[in-house]
């Protein structure tokens, strides 16, 4: 099934968040998620977090993954 929200997104830990990551057309649903939801994504801290929007009765979630995938640069 094909949603305007992507419905799983793998995020590395401390890289920028915002609707862009879990909204499939910004321009056109960006604006379909609230501000309060995207907050609870912090991408700072290793996690699952969940997106929660309803628009006409109809529930709609995106899960964020926050992993640290980088291997440490040792010198």
């Amino acid at each position: 099934m094909i949603t305007w929200l992507i419905q799983e997104v793998n995020l590395e830990l401390g890289s920028p968040f915002s609707v862009a990551n879990v909204v499939i057309d910004t321009a056109r649903f960006g604006s379909l998620v609230p501000e309060s939801e995207l907050a609870k994504v912090n991408p700072m801290v290793i996690g699952t977090y969940e997106i929660n929007v309803s628009i006409d009765g109809k529930n709609y979630t995106s899960k964020v993954n926050v992993k640290d995938t980088t291997p440490p640069n040792l010198q």
